[in-house]
């Protein structure tokens, strides 16, 4: 679970926190306050801003744990509350205005849960929040956002992703740990039509430094180099733009704060985009495959943006996909023809949250077409898996990855059942997808380490990564590199921060 994500339908969640109940209507509480509780610590004094003003029981969970709770809202029904708890002091006070009650930088942490949404000023909010923050405390937030702008909402109009970032920056506030967009599986409410993010951020000053690895500067600098203006990413230096890996770059630019690029990427798959809703792909034929990649670029734009333009495009995709590739038992063919189905479909399969049944009844530790294929199109299934749920299989099939490790530690670029290698050179794409995999389901974290170390060390002088020894560096490898590093990244500080806690309560 990364740090800065939506919530997911398949993440923690709970009924109660701390012994004290959370009502079975409050969609998204059983998610958002056991993971914020995660934060609270004996001896820490923090504020719940917005604590509301009818029963909102997250500032008497932080009660059961830390020192002092301040209680914020700016509501006069707040004062009719009955606050038992010694520990709470409640505020009455618009917590995007000076807060007197509280002594600027006083607070370990500051939770608002909830509570952005309702038309705050972004801005203002988080400029009081840092002042009231100590150097070393953090600032825990979730807020929801619209999920499909092209649909109706209902009384909260949600959190502009776009917007919200852009505060971030200006009040130069820093982001804590890694950053996810992904949507698969992500928690909704059907009738608002909102999704609720949760977000770490800290002063700028803070003591503990987070760096990414020294050398995704450079790949990321390679990934720009290949942007042909006015159009998209080239599969690789010197090629046109494409619309597959222009859609897969997308998140990853997001993520690492390349907004402006990111959003033109998007804009120019819009314009491209067959009248039909598919995408070509590089021999100039419609296919599902490529059509899902910039399928699940745009929508994640949609996500961050909130562009009903964008919502139509990705709109028209999936429709596309599902009238002429789709089968009755989830097969997904790569063209209308629906002549060849290859193993790499079930990522489009995960993409659209569409059950591959054909898989059903197979080998569970290796359910995909019998004959050998390339790694790096068994890693594409993985990630299908990962999509719709299906963790516990993926973590069936990579329980004996490292028989297909070869040379210094990569995967080989074609494997067999059960991961046997059938050829004697690497590919450094598969290495990072299967990284990426490992990453994300917690598992195998030396070879994780192992992986990541030796892709790094095989960068051309660029920043490119090859897709093999002795091939040419592309963009799609890039890219999952830069994905892998980044969801390592965001566990070795979810990792720190949990050490810290520990530190903390051992009084060390």
């Amino acid at each position: 679970m990364y740090t800065n994500a939506f919530f997911k339908i398949n993440d923690p969640n709970s009924t109660s926190v701390a012994n004290i109940p959370i009502h079975s209507s409050w969609w998204s509480r059983q998610y958002e306050y056991p993971w914020a509780f995660e934060f609270a610590k004996p001896g820490l004094t923090v504020a719940d801003m917005g604590c509301g003003y009818t029963y909102r029981p997250f500032k008497n969970m932080l009660a059961t744990v830390c020192k002092k709770v301040y209680a914020v809202d700016s509501r006069k029904e707040a004062l009719s509350m009955k606050i038992a708890e010694k520990n709470i002091d409640f505020v009455l006070a618009d917590f995007t205005k000076p807060l007197t009650t509280i002594i600027p930088t006083k607070l370990d942490h500051i939770f608002c849960l909830s509570v952005l949404e309702e038309g705050v000023n972004l801005q203002k909010a988080l400029e009081q929040f840092k002042k009231l923050l100590k150097a070393d405390g953090l600032i825990i937030l979730t807020f929801d956002v619209i999920a499909n702008p092209d649909k109706p909402v209902g009384k909260y109009q949600g959190v502009n992703l776009d917007k919200f970032f852009k505060a971030v920056k200006k009040v130069n506030l820093k982001v804590v740990g890694g950053m996810d967009f992904s949507l698969e599986r992500r928690l909704t409410h059907p009738e608002w039509n909102l999704s609720p993010f949760h977000c770490v951020l800290c002063r700028a000053d803070y003591p503990y430094k987070f760096k990414h690895h020294q050398k995704t500067s450079s790949v990321l600098r390679w990934v720009k180099k290949n942007y042909i203006k006015g159009n998209g990413i080239a599969s690789w230096p010197g090629y046109s733009a494409y619309p597959e890996v222009t859609g897969y770059l997308i998140p990853t630019l997001l993520s690492h704060g390349e907004v402006n690029l990111a959003r033109k990427l998007a804009n120019w798959l819009v314009k491209v985009q067959d009248k039909s809703g598919g995408f070509l792909g590089l021999d100039g034929k419609l296919r599902s495959f490529d059509t899902a990649a910039a399928l699940r670029g745009l929508e994640i734009a949609v996500g961050y943006f909130s562009d009903k333009e964008l919502a139509k495009a990705v709109d028209s995709a999936g429709k596309w996909i599902v009238e002429n590739t789709l089968s009755e038992d989830g097969r997904i063919f790569s063209q209308p023809d629906k002549k060849e189905l290859c193993n790499y479909s079930l990522r489009v399969n995960g993409i659209l949250d569409i059950k591959a049944r054909w898989i059903d009844n197979r080998n569970p530790s290796w359910p995909f077409l019998s004959h050998a294929d390339r790694s790096h199109y068994i890693a594409y299934a993985l990630e299908g898996f990962l999509a719709l749920g299906l963790d516990s299989e993926a973590k069936k099939v990579l329980a004996n990855v490292e028989k297909g490790v070869i040379g210094p530690g990569f995967i080989a670029y074609q494997v067999g059942e059960n991961w046997t290698p059938q050829a004697k050179y690497a590919c450094y794409t598969a290495t990072a997808q299967v990284g990426l995999l490992l990453t994300r389901l917690g598992i195998k974290s030396e070879l994780q380490k192992t992986f990541l170390g030796n892709l790094f060390n095989a960068l051309d002088k660029n920043g490119g990564l090859p897709a093999r020894n002795g091939s040419m560096a592309t963009s799609w490898t890039a890219k999952w590199l830069l994905d892998f590093e980044d969801a390592f990244f965001d566990a070795e500080v979810v990792n720190f921060l949990n050490q810290l806690s520990k530190y903390a309560l051992q009084g060390t």
